[in-house]
């Protein structure tokens, strides 16, 4: 086995296994076994850094291979920035390319600036935009950012440099705005704020939630017991999964009623309303979802916005 292939089957194989699957049926995975016994005599077995570094070499060479793809195929492209903060206090922005239905991973902008404005962030964008239109020889006429305030004026910022270029904020994220508006009103705030009490109440005791899982009935359609789902803060539109699987399992935490629901605050003989509520917030937030999931969708265009 050679250096460059030992790299390669290495940065393939961890960059496949980063997603849940059965790994012993995995293509990439059976192949870096079969190098290992291909190993020269001696070698040792690539280190963390090792592998960190054949990833990144592996990524440069395949975005390379996209760019070259994307000039060859003469496509008008649009630029995507999708940003979060991980758990390092890092602020990170993924670059993505939009063109004919399909995303090509750019690059990632990382920074440890305090205080994220339109200026730090143009800091880094403008410079890619250039290397994408100079370097790449691409035809940039749009740009996508969600809707927060920083984006907006980032726009005029890459409108001084590069008017030709048009801005668009993002649909999905327009949607989950207003979802999160809606989320704020009174009654749904009460009957969100139960619907957690009720998850924590069974997720935060492992007695409860064993129990839960044993007595739930196992159909054709349901093989396995369901768990119970906690939603993701800024993602307003998973309240509806965290409804939608409560609604499907109703029976089985009735058979809690004496416990459950008084740590709610409610009768276990005025559940009914409880239950009534959280399926009245399911089907108001669930257009929301659905307008998402069409947005996202690969085969989604203007029409569809």
């Amino acid at each position: 086995a050679t250096d460059d292939e030992i790299a390669d089957t290495y940065a393939e194989a961890m960059c496949e296994l980063t997603i849940p699957r059965d790994w012993l049926r995995n293509a990439a995975f059976i192949k870096l076994l079969n190098l290992h016994r291909r190993f020269p005599a001696g070698k040792p077995t690539p280190s963390v850094i090792d592998a960190s570094a054949f990833i990144r070499s592996y990524a440069g060479r395949t975005v390379d291979k996209y760019m070259l793809e994307l000039r060859g195929l003469n496509r008008f492209v649009c630029v995507g920035i999708d940003g979060w903060t991980n758990i390092n206090g890092k602020h990170l922005y993924n670059v993505l390319l939009l063109s004919e239905h399909r995303a090509y991973y750019y690059k990632t902008i990382v920074t440890d600036e305090p205080k994220e404005t339109a200026i730090v962030l143009a800091k880094h964008i403008v410079p890619i935009i250039e290397e994408l239109i100079a370097v790449h020889q691409l035809k940039i006429i749009g740009f996508v950012a969600d809707n927060e305030a920083t984006n907006l004026a980032i726009r005029n910022i890459i409108a001084e440099r590069y008017p030709f270029i048009s801005w668009q904020g993002c649909a999905a994220h327009a949607v989950q705005l207003l979802c999160g508006e809606i989320c704020r009103e009174p009654s749904i705030v009460k009957s969100l704020n139960q619907v957690t009490k009720l998850v924590q109440f069974f997720r935060h005791s492992k007695a409860n939630y064993v129990r839960f899982k044993q007595l739930q009935p196992l159909t054709p359609d349901s093989p396995k017991p369901l768990s119970l789902l906690y939603w993701c803060d800024t993602r307003w539109t998973s309240r509806v999964a965290c409804c939608t699987r409560l609604l499907r399992v109703r029976k089985t935490i009735d058979l809690f009623s004496e416990i459950c629901y008084p740590a709610l605050d409610i009768h276990p003989e005025d559940s009914h309303t409880f239950w009534f509520n959280v399926d009245i917030v399911n089907r108001v937030l669930q257009p929301f979802l659905d307008a998402c999931n069409a947005f996202q969708s690969d085969s989604s265009n203007l029409y569809t916005l």
